[in-house]
């Protein structure tokens, strides 16, 4: 009998026929070929008419350095700018085919030569079935022209105040093939504003970028309004335009009058509330970044308190100032495989059941330390899966379950009640939250208006880690909503709610006091930064505000008889954990309208323009620790005692 034929009696038609063929009696049936790893590349991510798109696909298997086969690679284009992106390619290939023996394997697509008038983002995507394709997806510009972006660096926002000095660039995206000189002409009245402001900026060939010396926002005590000041440019060149003629910039005024409604103006807390902390430590790096408007801190150093309004005297205990260095970025790999080298540290995924409602969290890509030194949390609609801790029996979904939007959520702090033996190594276990505490975060929120969001600041017991049973089921261990944008509700104020359980336990909300039309007088404000701030006072007393004016105070003497206070230091022995999210309202999917089509690739993007972004999103400048030397104690519990500020 053929013994071949015994070992493969119970496979398919197709697959007998296979490997029959050749078979003798009694022969050994050969292995069918391996898939191998392949990784999909792209030489060039803007491209302009006449280029041409070189996909590229190469074997990246250990255990193989060529293709045991041949197979087919799928191709597709996918823009929310066009409806057909294809169009934008002379013959774009649905498919590319990958011949035995080879290593690596490039296609080169033509772009038209003519007929677009505008920049287009576009997605490749690439499948091969069987196979593992690295960077399966890869997002690129096609334009008409390279064009030429003058901006001021490190400052999306436009914005320079009275007395700091800036820098001017204009860059291109590909090395120029030709000078290139623009022309900068201030709006009229407008030139007394600058110092060492230059009338023309020249990129030399074979340049990307080219910056100005330090051009100084003058400081007059004649002026006391804020202005939007613009400059006008121009270029003679043809192959790289300018991709706008003006340039405006808003200046802040240092003499402008305070609000009189404190809530809404956090220069009661800060004359100069955007001045960084820096550490002696981080002095030389923060000056490499770029930065010499800043403020060397120690700790042990009074609180500003700008207008004397603090009732207790905060001395400063410790920062995370999101600096873009490497003493407060690190490099981290998401469970997306998205690899970010701008992932603050100090903090870890609050990758929690109750988070990922509607969306997967994944921090590599939808948060970041930026350019400016904010951390930048969005939400995309973009297939995320879930990841990291679910609860089942809530709700939650298993892990790796892919959901249509991808979101953003962080905590710092959380001590495990039964495993303190990591608290000296784990980065996002860097401190003690304890009574005798004030917390201060610098933030806005944008783009989030009536889209289903709900971005917020908060603390929560950490006896809810494996803590005492009769504590750890919400909100039995203590929440502070120290700030929530109720997105639909209040789509241009937030509110500030305290949450305590029951005196039985796990029976949910027993006191919830609240702003309950929002915090006064403090609509239109949200899109500006604030400070929202709290303060654990000590065991009978919790108060929260925003900027220069306390906006709710809950003290255990007045909670309802059947409520149970959970804002002590020996209900919650290992103290309060910090939460930055990007949350969903009621754990629906967002309005998806808002979300403009955009992908993690065009938004982390050098080019892209946040300044009338659609990206719903919370940017965070800082956040500071005080404490009260007098009653403030970190119970001699372990944690990571060298913070990155």
């Amino acid at each position: 009998m053929k013994t071949c034929i015994k070992q493969i009696w119970s496979f398919s038609a197709i697959i007998m026929a296979s490997l029959m063929v050749g078979c003798k009696d009694d022969a050994t049936v050969g292995a069918l070929p391996e898939p191998v790893d392949l990784t999909m590349t792209i030489a060039n991510s803007n491209l302009v008419m006449g280029d041409n798109l070189d996909i590229t696909f190469s074997v990246t298997d250990e255990k193989s350095e060529i293709s045991n086969e041949d197979f087919n690679i799928e191709l597709s284009l996918q823009s929310s700018d066009i409806e057909k992106p294809a169009v934008l390619f002379e013959n774009f290939p649905s498919n590319v085919t990958f011949s035995k023996g080879e290593k690596t394997k490039t296609v080169s697509v033509p772009v038209i030569k003519e007929g677009i008038s505008s920049q287009h983002f576009v997605t490749l995507s690439a499948f091969v079935r069987s196979y593992k394709l690295n960077n399966p997806s890869q997002t690129f510009t096609v334009s008409d022209y390279h064009y030429m972006t003058v901006a001021i660096k490190n400052n999306s926002d436009n914005t320079v105040k009275e007395g700091r000095t800036f820098v001017l660039t204009a860059s291109l995206d590909v090395p120029a093939e030709e000078d290139i000189e623009i022309n900068i002409i201030p709006n009229d009245g407008d030139a007394s504003y600058y110092q060492g402001l230059p009338l023309t900026l020249s990129l030399p060939k074979g340049q990307k970028t080219v910056e100005s010396t330090d051009i100084t926002m003058v400081n007059s005590t004649e002026t006391t309004e804020d202005k939007t000041l613009a400059l006008n440019l121009s270029t003679d060149s043809e192959t790289y335009p300018l991709k706008s003629n003006v340039l405006k910039i808003s200046r802040p005024d240092l003499h402008s009058n305070l609000d009189p409604k404190p809530v809404r103006d956090e220069r009661y807390l800060y004359d100069e509330p955007d001045k960084m902390f820096v550490s002696t430590n981080n002095e030389k790096a923060v000056k490499g970044w770029g930065q010499d408007y800043y403020q060397i801190i120690e700790v042990g150093a009074p609180h500003p308190n700008a207008r004397g309004l603090l009732t207790k005297k905060w001395t400063f205990y410790s920062a995370y100032e999101f600096h873009p260095i490497s003493a407060c970025v690190k490099k981290m790999t998401g469970p997306m495989g998205y690899t970010s080298d701008r992932y603050p540290r100090c903090f870890a995924d609050q990758n929690t059941g109750a988070i990922q409602t509607a969306g997967g969290c994944d921090n590599t890509r939808y948060g970041w330390v930026t350019d400016e030194g904010y951390l930048r949390m969005i939400t995309l609609k973009e297939t995320t899966k879930i990841n990291g801790e679910t609860d089942l029996k809530g709700g939650g979904k298993p892990i790796g379950t892919p959901m249509d939007f991808g979101t953003s959520a962080f905590y710092a702090c959380k001590h495990k009640a039964d495993n303190n033996g990591i608290s000296s190594t784990y980065e996002a276990q860097n401190l003690r939250i304890y009574p005798g505490m004030r917390i201060e975060t610098r933030a806005r929120v944008r783009g989030c208006e009536n889209t289903g969001m709900l971005p917020g600041i908060w603390l929560q017991g950490n006896e809810q880690v494996n803590g005492d049973p009769d504590w750890n089921v919400w909100p039995d261990f203590g929440e502070i909503d120290v700030m929530e944008n109720n997105s639909t509700k209040f789509p241009k104020n937030v509110e500030v709610t305290f949450h305590i359980g029951y005196k039985t336990p796990g029976q949910g909300d027993a006191h919830n006091p609240t702003t309950p039309n929002g915090v006064p007088d403090f609509d239109g404000k949200l899109e500006d930064f604030n400070i929202y701030w709290v303060e654990w006072v000590d065991n009978n007393t919790v108060i929260c505000g925003i900027n220069g004016a306390e906006t709710h105070r809950l003290e255990r003497g007045s909670i309802p008889p059947d409520a149970r206070w959970p804002f002590d230091d020996e209900v919650n022995d290992q103290g309060l954990y910090y939460i930055l999210s990007m949350m969903f309202l009621g754990g629906n999917p967002p309005s998806a309208n808002k979300f403009a089509g955009l992908t993690t690739d065009q938004v982390r993007a050098k080019n892209y323009d946040w300044s009338n972004s659609p990206v719903p999103r919370m940017e965070i400048d800082w956040i500071r620790f005080y404490i009260d030397e007098d009653t403030y104690s970190d119970h001699n519990k372990p944690y990571k005692k060298s913070i990155f500020y």
